[in-house]
């Protein structure tokens, strides 16, 4: 390819265009140029309250992380600040190559794309104020069987602290089982959490804490 092809490449995907061919028949297409999902993030940024409140900000008081383009749109490290909209959320996902349906996760080179293009706003968590009421749980699975035959490490780490177990388990595990060992490991080091934070379906969270307060034998 010459160079001058490939610069003029490299210039129109810069230029976040979306681009969408319609075929009119075998010989001959159609290109349609869209605006990108840029200015629906804008739209919806003058809605946001999270947004607007750094916008409202006196420039010398707001965090130097945060810049605001010439066309006022609000960017965090040079990337878009994506409003916290669920539809757009998913739009974005959707065109980064993300499919819900096949539980696609986007390849290496997409999601670098979308992170060095958007960044979700999100309400920050409040900082603990007690060590060990507040944790957050996940899973290294697919690990080589052990003798005892365990495939996978639990992780709990305490979010104040940091400090953290990691538990043999199975993938294989009832519900029961990881709360009778959350109760021996964890509970009788530290006590009874107040939340759990995983990024694990809501549903084994909410099962999981059904299952500790069982083996305490306490009621929801």
């Amino acid at each position: 390819m010459m160079v001058k092809e490939w610069t003029l490449l490299e210039g129109i995907r810069d230029s976040e265009f979306k681009f969408e061919v319609g075929y009119l028949s075998s010989l001959l297409a159609t290109l349609r140029i869209e605006p990108e999902i840029q200015a629906r993030i804008k739209a919806l940024q003058s809605t946001d309250l999270d947004i607007q409140k750094i916008l409202s900000m006196d420039a010398t008081k707001r965090k130097t992380d945060f810049q605001v383009s010439e066309d006022g749109i609000l960017k965090f490290r040079g990337r878009l600040c994506v409003p916290n909209d669920a539809k757009l959320k998913e739009e974005i996902l959707n065109e980064s190559g993300y499919s819900q349906a096949r539980g696609k996760v986007p390849n290496v080179s997409t999601s670098e794309g979308v992170a060095l293009q958007a960044r979700w706003t999100v309400a920050p968590l409040e900082i603990p104020e007690w060590k060990w009421e507040h944790i957050t749980m996940d899973f290294v699975m697919g690990l080589p069987r052990s003798q005892r035959g365990h495939d996978s490490i639990w992780v709990i780490v305490d979010r104040l602290t940091k400090l953290a177990h990691f538990l043999a388990v199975r993938k294989d595990f009832e519900m029961d089982m990881y709360a009778e060992l959350y109760m021996r490991q964890i509970v009788h080091l530290h006590g009874v959490p107040v939340t759990i934070m995983s990024d694990r379906d809501p549903k084994f969270t909410a099962t999981f804490w059904k299952s500790l307060q069982m083996a305490m034998g306490t009621k929801l």
